[in-house]
């Protein structure tokens, strides 16, 4: 599962849903026939069915798990065993499903608990299986080499066939210009300087540890000279994942030169660096083939089974083949999409910070994964176990070019970043440069420290998923102390903080949205009124500006229907036939719905700023510091650390009460053992905690789901009184000097708040 896939995987659409795939079985294959058994003939009519019967994907049931696993017949038997250990077949009472699949054209077993909605589905195991032999679509592999010519021959039909679709994809308007200073001469085998315009390919790795060459000032004129990089010494000193991609770069049809950041970026060089770390998302981008080695833990891992390849190394493939109704089955090797979010935590490409953009950005990308190889394009995918290729649909023309400020998409894309590591936090920032640059482009006003600006109320109540880790700034020799001056980690912004976000919050800022064909999350939780802030890269303040936190000034503006629209809107009466999927407009609204002419098919509740597609891009990473006037009050911990259980989280909370012990609020901690490092329970003293109101909102009181972001939704202590739960946002903060630093977020009950008496305070928050 690649980064694209993963994001797919957790977004919500606002598209109203088709109805299930779910097919039944002609009479003649539930026909029983003495000697015969009915779940092998069950089993073997998925398989052979053809694909023009499929459709996208077709599910049958096969029967009760108790009843196939018990039926006598070994054959099926052995073979759903052999598919999958994990499948428990012994220990799920419910039904065993098979799907089949159009365009991958392989199929897959999965079990149903009974759930009456796709949630309660789930796959388990290797998630699907082509056939080998006359109708099948599986590829016999060599255990030890790759079959280059293949590899070749992927990105060389890629270039013919696709034309604009990949030389030119869409999302690549959005990106900035790329001005590498050296490229890899192939040919000459050193060092240029990069020809304006000039066709490259890029390395995309892991440096890991190991010793490397490297370019610095006092060698970078030796490696310009014709030859350098094969010499005695610096072959000796070149890694294999380096040198095996020159190889590669090499037989690539039509490519001459390479860009490698370890040697395209002169290490010691500050002015390069700074000029080179925002633009590494588009030096991928643009580059016309990016090569991914996966695998490994540093960059002398190479990559393996280029049997031609200097200093070659063999991979290590083994497919065990499962035999079924005289045919022979093979399962997908993990690889690309196939991967398993667990593999996928262990390997260290997908848990550094740098590869995210790397590959996010790739238009076309040999990966060597797992021990195998795959290629992807903006229209195809290509696995060498299979031998046809599977359709692509490009998800990135919508995360990056939706047309709309999707806040939902935003919270995924960083989460996915977010539980990356870097060996330098402050590159947290120029690391994820390039997707904040596409979307300063629908985001009026840019970003603040990692936030839309147009959004910050809402943006300032993200949460931990799970446990974070406080980003500090490291130096080392080859990253100088004076490039740590202008450090970038603020603890009011998640780029303060490595973990997984809860950013559910944000979804109150999607409210304007009535459908679309894109991705956004809905929720019935509003904000009323935020901080009017400034922000400034001095915590004196100096040269400070005015945050144009724009949201909620246009959500209230056209509650009344007489106003004026801005250029490029129009409005009409809300009929029946529109049915959006948002059912809940935001209070006020609701009798109108509002369309935009330059946006992708959307329609919304109110109008509000969609950002220039022209404008030059608008990204503020150097204000750490916010000033505001707030609210502030002080209060105490109620009890100990509770845990409240999400479907897919765990979140350390702790209730909040007055001098009185009276409940009033909760917030979530942004670890387990937060109060346990300070070397204070809770439990057993109350804990003293300054709060400050940063914004307030409420959420009705009739939702029937738990809510995700109210994690004292469901607590008996909670009032219910009245339609709805009125609140404030509030930050509990400590003190470094005369700065604020957030500790934790969470929500005090409204009434209480304010009989609480806050008093004013003029904040710094950094």
């Amino acid at each position: 599962m690649n980064v694209l896939s993963a994001l797919k995987e957790t977004v919500v659409s606002l598209v109203k849903p088709s109805k299930s795939p779910e097919k039944k079985f002609p009479s003649k294959i539930l026909r029983n026939v003495p000697g015969e058994c009915t779940y092998c003939r069950k089993i073997l009519y998925v398989i052979e069915m053809p694909l023009s019967d499929v459709r996208d994907h077709s599910t049958f049931r096969i029967g009760f798990i108790d009843d196939v696993m018990s039926s006598g017949c070994k054959q099926h038997t052995t073979f759903l065993r052999n598919y999958s250990e994990e499948l428990a077949l012994d220990e799920d009472g419910g039904e065993l499903l098979m799907s089949r699949y159009y365009w991958t054209h392989g199929f897959t077993f999965y079990t149903e608990r009974g759930s009456p909605h796709p949630g309660g589905q789930y796959t388990i195991g290797t998630p699907e299986m082509d056939l080998l032999g006359g109708i099948g679509l599986g590829v016999e592999l060599d255990e030890s080499w790759i079959d280059e010519e293949t590899v070749l021959g992927w990105y060389e039909r890629c270039v013919e066939e696709h034309g604009e679709k990949c030389n030119s994809p869409r999302y690549l308007e959005i990106l900035p210009r790329a001005e590498p200073h050296y490229f890899i001469d192939v040919v000459e085998n050193c060092l240029v300087r990069a020809p304006v315009g000039a066709s490259y390919a890029a390395l995309s790795y892991v440096w890991g540890q190991t010793e490397m060459l490297k370019a610095t000032k006092s060698n970078v004129s030796r490696l310009q000279e014709p030859g350098a990089l094969a010499e005695a010494g610096s072959l000796q000193s070149l890694p294999r994942t380096v040198r095996h991609a020159i190889y590669l770069t090499r037989k690539l049809k039509a490519l001459r030169y390479l860009w490698v950041d370890a040697l395209c970026i002169v290490q010691d060089d500050e002015d390069m660096f700074k000029t080179h770390l925002p633009q590494m998302g588009s030096i991928y981008g643009r580059a016309s083939i990016v090569i991914t080695g996966m695998d490994g833990t540093d960059a002398n891992y190479g990559l393996r089974g280029l049997e031609s390849a200097p200093d070659a190394n063999p991979r290590q493939l083994h497919r065990d083949p499962i035999a079924f109704g005289g045919k022979s089955f093979v399962t997908r090797h993990q690889m690309g999409k196939y991967r398993t979010t667990e593999s996928l935590s262990a390997q260290s490409y997908h848990s550094r910070g740098w590869t995210f953009q790397e590959h996010f950005f790739s238009r076309r990308s040999i990966c060597f994964e797992n021990d195998s190889v795959w290629f992807q394009c903006c229209c195809k995918l290509r696995y060498e176990d299979h031998k046809v290729p599977e359709s692509r649909h490009d998800e990135r023309d919508w995360i990056l070019d939706v047309g709309y400020p999707s806040n939902t998409v935003m919270m995924r894309v960083i989460d996915n970043f977010n539980v990356r590591h870097l060996s330098f936090p402050q590159d947290c920032l120029p690391a994820f440069s390039g997707v904040t640059a596409c979307y300063t482009k629908v985001y009026t006003g840019g970003f603040i420290c990692g936030l839309p600006e147009m959004f910050l109320d809402a943006m300032l109540l993200w949460q931990p998923k799970g446990d974070l880790t406080r980003r500090v700034a490291v130096t080392s020799s080859t990253k100088p102390v004076d490039q740590t001056t202008d450090i970038c980690l603020p603890s009011w912004s998640w780029v303060g903080w490595q973990g997984s976000l809860d950013c559910s919050g944000w979804e109150s800022a999607n409210n304007f949205v009535a459908s679309c064909s894109g991705w956004i999350g809905q929720t019935r939780c509003e904000i009323r009124a935020g901080t009017d802030w400034h922000a400034s890269k001095d915590p004196n303040g100096v040269n400070r500006r005015h945050v144009d936190a724009s949201w909620l000034h246009w959500c209230a503006k056209y509650k009344n229907p007489g106003m004026k629209l801005p250029d490029g809107w129009t409005k009409r009466l809300n009929v029946k036939k529109d049915d959006p999927a948002n059912s809940d407009p935001p209070e006020g609204y609701g009798k109108y719905i509002y369309e935009f002419k330059k946006s992708k098919n959307p329609t919304f509740w109110y109008p509000l700023p969609l950002g220039n597609p022209n404008g030059t891009p608008k990204v503020d990473a150097d204000l750490p510091y916010l000033f505001g006037g707030v609210d502030t009050v002080h209060v105490y911990t109620l009890g100990g650390v509770s845990i409240v259980e999400r479907y897919d989280s765990q979140h350390p909370c702790i209730s909040l009460g007055n001098e009185s012990g009276e409940w009033i609020g909760m917030l979530r901690l942004h670890s387990l053992d937060y109060f346990e490092r300070k070397g204070i329970d809770p439990a057993r003293e109350r804990v003293p905690v300054q709060l400050i109101s940063i914004s307030t909102g409420f959420i009705p009181n009739d939702v029937e789901y738990s809510y995700e972001y109210v994690d004292e939704y469901r607590l008996k202590e909670r009032p219910v009184e009245g339609t709805n739960y009125e609140f404030a946002n509030v930050l509990w903060i400590s003190w470094d000097g005369s700065v604020a630093r957030r500790e934790a977020l969470g929500r005090v009950e409204l009434k209480r708040w304010v009989a609480l008496e806050p008093e004013h305070l003029e904040i710094v928050l950094g």
